[in-house]
């Protein structure tokens, strides 16, 4: 497309580009006070955004249990859901999330159709 500059990110589902893909290819990108990469670093500057871990969050009302694929953040760091079909989404309070954001201090943003619903932490379940 013209009058844009495409910057791809590399992960485990697109180690390397197509050839005729276009744009700039890398594994994490700075931009100002952000810091894009694929996967959550254990050692992060504050900022970061990652994919990888596909959060979804669940939450029971009424009786009834609901899970979406979510944004989750603790304001230093976001996880963005994965948008594929074929990709699952791991539970925002799965072990993987426990060394990202301490205990549930965090907050969800639930997807669901053409909403987007924010979610305490302290709200979901496993």
């Amino acid at each position: 497309m013209q009058g844009r500059e495409w910057i791809w990110e590399s992960g485990n589902h697109a180690p390397s580009p197509p050839k005729d893909l276009g744009g700039t290819f890398c594994e994490d990108i700075h931009i100002g006070n952000l810091n894009f990469c694929h996967e959550p670093k254990t050692e992060f500057k504050k900022g970061e955004i990652a994919g990888h871990l596909h959060p979804a969050a669940k939450i029971k009302q009424r009786g009834k249990t609901l899970r979406r694929r979510c944004f989750v953040s603790d304001e230093a760091r976001l996880i963005m859901p994965a948008f594929g079909s074929f990709t699952g989404g791991l539970n925002v309070l799965d072990e993987a999330y426990a060394d990202l954001f301490t205990g549930r201090n965090f907050k969800s943003w639930m997807l669901s159709g053409d909403h987007v619903f924010e979610i305490d932490g302290r709200k979901l379940v496993a």
